[in-house]
């Protein structure tokens, strides 16, 4: 089976910039990107007029949400000043554990991350940190620091990982829910 991409159409409806398309789903529906752009998608056969009329009805939420993900977008962007900021913070951290863990740290890098606050590749002993860091609390931060270089020796969430993160950072659990 192959995966048809839907052809969009842009109009523009009480000024919002609308994404339109039709296609053989069952249900009229709205998605808001992370840009804030508007697609939506309705049913062969739907009518101009329900076309219309659900977007009426649907207006306030579609504002609301075009709102909210361009704030997120704003609020995301890190400066290539807090970016050194960060990168300092963190060879700090770095520099503190590996002389508490005996662990070492070959290499890390900064990246935009959606779903990720690090990622650790153990083989190569490299660490990515996400560049949202910078917006969270040093706690926090060092806390990061720690549980991904924790990783270089047990790849996984287990009581004894926990437990070697407890061991260097006995207060982990509070840093952790900043």
């Amino acid at each position: 089976m192959s995966i048809k991409r839907i052809k969009y159409n842009r109009f523009i409806y009480e000024d919002l910039i609308i994404n339109f398309a039709r296609s053989r789903c069952r249900t009229i529906h709205i998605t808001i990107k992370p840009d804030g752009e508007v697609y939506y998608v309705v049913p062969y056969g739907t009518s101009e007029s329900d076309i219309y009329r659900f977007l009426s009805e649907k207006k306030s939420w579609i504002l609301k949400n075009v709102d909210k993900m361009k704030n997120r977008m704003v609020d995301d962007i890190v400066t290539k000043e807090e970016e050194k900021i960060l990168k300092e913070k963190i060879s700090n951290y770095i520099l503190k554990y590996e002389e508490l863990t005996g662990l070492k740290v070959n290499r890390f890098t900064l990246r935009n991350m959606k779903t990720l606050w690090g990622s650790c590749s153990y083989k190569k002993n490299t660490i990515r940190f996400n560049k949202k860091l910078i917006k969270k609390p040093d706690g926090f931060i060092e806390y990061i620091v720690l549980h991904e270089m924790c990783h270089i020796v047990i790849p996984n969430h287990s009581k004894s990982f926990y437990s070697m993160v407890e061991k260097y950072m006995s207060d982990y659990k509070e840093k952790r829910k900043l």
